[in-house]
């Protein structure tokens, strides 16, 4: 029942009346909880790379501590070449070919921070535009050459639905671009997120 609870929460507070603004998505970003999913993902440089896999994330609160537990999972399953485990804001990467692993801080302006919901969205350099069909595209430029498209699909009275995915566009030309797997998106179902993963 809780987690129909923070469903109906997000759902309201992405409440735009029909016309979703940076107000709506920084809401909906803040009242992501919990995410399991299933994903695609390409990329252009050094070569072309398509590639599939697992995504968990939650934004507990450590009570003990009084302050937010943020954690990620991406687990790569099709090619299995790497996992990446993200706590509160150090990144760990494990090859899954040699066990070598390595750790480096977050940049501030990661889609990571954006999914947390620490980045007011209001006071970065965005742009809205509407996307094919019923979606959504919020464009945060890091730099000149770089940017972040979240994608969202949108209920047919035109109020934020999903997050569906994003494009990463690095300085050196690369785009990453991950789309999550239609049925296989759970939003704030903690349920979802498999015991042990972090």
């Amino acid at each position: 029942m809780k987690c129909v609870g923070f469903a109906l929460t997000l759902l309201l507070s992405a409440n735009c009346f029909g016309k979703p603004d940076i107000r709506c998505v920084n809401t909906y970003l803040k009242n992501l909880k919990y995410l399991a999913a299933e994903f695609s993902q390409t990329s252009d440089l050094p070569r072309k790379l398509t590639c599939s896999g697992n995504m968990y994330m939650s934004k507990d609160k450590d009570e003990k501590k009084n302050k937010a537990v943020n954690k990620a999972k991406i687990e790569y399953t099709d090619p299995k070449y790497r996992n990446i485990l993200i706590r509160d804001d150090i990144i760990t990467t494990t090859d899954q070919r040699t066990g070598k692993r390595g750790s480096h801080s977050i940049s501030r302006n990661s889609i990571y921070s954006i999914l947390k919901g620490d980045i007011d969205l209001s006071k970065e350099n965005c742009s809205l535009r509407g996307g094919i069909g019923n979606t959504l595209e919020v464009t945060v430029s890091i730099s000149k050459e770089s940017s972040i498209t979240l994608l969202f699909s949108k209920y047919s009275n035109g109020n934020i639905k999903n997050l569906e995915g994003w494009t990463i566009r690095e300085s050196n030309g690369n785009e990453i671009c991950l789309r999550f797997v239609k049925g296989k998106f759970f939003v704030n179902d903690k349920t979802k997120i498999p015991d042990g993963i972090f």
